[in-house]
């Protein structure tokens, strides 16, 4: 991205700590959100090179699980969750050639969750049906389209028939591929829609309300979030990229400032900062804002909120520097500078998730550590509401 592009950009990255308490006075907060607190890291060996991670309660307990999608060995790791903050040591399941990524659903109507994975190596997906009580049955593998190198996935209902159907990034094709889902567990051939080059993150949102999911992507190669609208029945027409900062890697969408339109978060691993853009509520958005993470390439995202004050939060999993950035929400679509939180294992680039495991009512976090083949714990310290501890008695 050029020099003039970024400076089009609202951004609070060159001013630093700042500039960010500029723009909060700006958008009405008269002080920061309530700070966050997360206890030291600790680590659980899974598969080799974990690529993605998911968490649902998959064995019926009513306690979240965590689930990796393990690209060097070939399988998922299954780890049971405590409710006491920890895990199980993980029970494995294979999958088709490099399983990139990892997506949860109920594919065939029995009121169980089932696994989906990109598999990177054969352009495939899997299907690994749940027997509820956190096994999987053997992939069944379907095409994803001739060489496409599926890097993601993830499941949505995109042709509103009620089933959940795949989606994949597809990074030697610059484009997503669709598998409609049956109903009962199969996929259909794959279609292809195009998109800016080197799409590494996909999800699905309704960005302009009209009852049907859109798509959107981080085009790492290109330095936007691709933005495909969806017909209802499958199908996709490329509306104009938002431009972000350097190789964006991390990405998410939800409603930041509470105006009932879905705003976009994208992650960018070259420029160590988060892009905001703000719906307009028609898959339109304002001019993106940038904020810095204080840690260097940020290669994962999730927004929860964090700190129980109500308004959404950002954390950002830093691939390189090894940490975790948070940065708390105003509610108007604004951030506070970053706390960042070491963490163990190295390159969380396969993913981050916000899961209460040690049931406090408080969001803890977990990473996903390709090189070194393990999950980091970071459980929350902080404190939930008065509400939310009269909720749970």
């Amino acid at each position: 991205m050029t020099k003039n592009a970024r400076n089009r950009r609202r951004t609070i990255g060159l001013a630093g700590a700042g500039a960010a308490l500029a723009l909060f006075a700006l958008s009405g907060c008269s002080s920061l959100p309530p700070e966050v607190e997360f206890g030291g890291a600790s680590t659980i060996k899974v598969g080799a090179g974990p690529g993605g991670i998911v968490t649902a309660d998959v064995n019926g307990d009513e306690i979240p699980d965590v689930i990796t999608s393990d690209f060097m060995a070939n399988t998922i790791s299954v780890l049971f969750g405590d409710g006491k903050g920890g895990l199980a040591a993980p029970a494995t399941f294979p999958t088709g050639t490099v399983p990139s990524d990892i997506d949860l659903g109920d594919l065939n109507g029995d009121d169980i969750l089932d696994v989906v994975t990109s598999n990177y190596g054969t352009h495939t997906v899997s299907v690994l049906f749940g027997d509820g009580k956190g096994a999987f049955g053997p992939p069944t593998d379907y095409t994803a389209g001739e060489g496409v190198a599926p890097n993601r996935v993830m499941l949505a209902d995109l042709n509103n028939d009620g089933n959940l159907d795949a989606a994949t990034s597809d990074f030697h094709k610059d484009g997503i591929s669709v598998l409609l889902g049956d109903g009962k567990g199969a996929f259909g051939e794959p279609a292809h829609f195009p998109v800016v080059f080197d799409p590494i993150r996909i999800v699905s949102a309704d960005l302009d309300a009209d009852g049907n999911l859109d798509v959107l992507t981080a085009n790492f190669g290109a330095n936007k979030v691709g933005i495909l609208k969806g017909d209802g029945e499958g199908g996709f027409t490329a509306l104009d990229p938002l431009p972000t900062g350097d190789n964006p890697a991390g990405l998410r969408v939800a409603d930041l400032n509470g105006d009932e339109a879905l705003d976009v978060v994208a992650a960018s691993y070259g420029d160590n900062n988060v892009t905001v853009f703000i719906g307009n509520g028609d898959a339109t958005f304002k001019e993106g804002r940038d904020f810095p993470v204080d840690g260097t390439a940020p290669s994962a995202l999730t927004i929860a909120d964090l700190n129980d004050d109500g308004l959404l939060d950002l954390a950002v999993a830093n691939g390189i520097s090894n940490d975790v950035s948070v940065l708390r929400g105003d509610g108007a679509g604004y951030f506070s500078p970053p706390a960042v939180f070491p963490m163990k294992g190295d390159d969380p680039r396969g993913g981050l998730i916000a899961v209460d495991l040690d049931d406090d009512g408080m969001p803890d976090l977990v990473t996903a550590n390709h090189n070194t083949s393990d999950i980091s714990l970071l459980l929350n310290d902080g404190t939930p509401s008065d509400t939310k501890k009269r909720a749970k008695k």
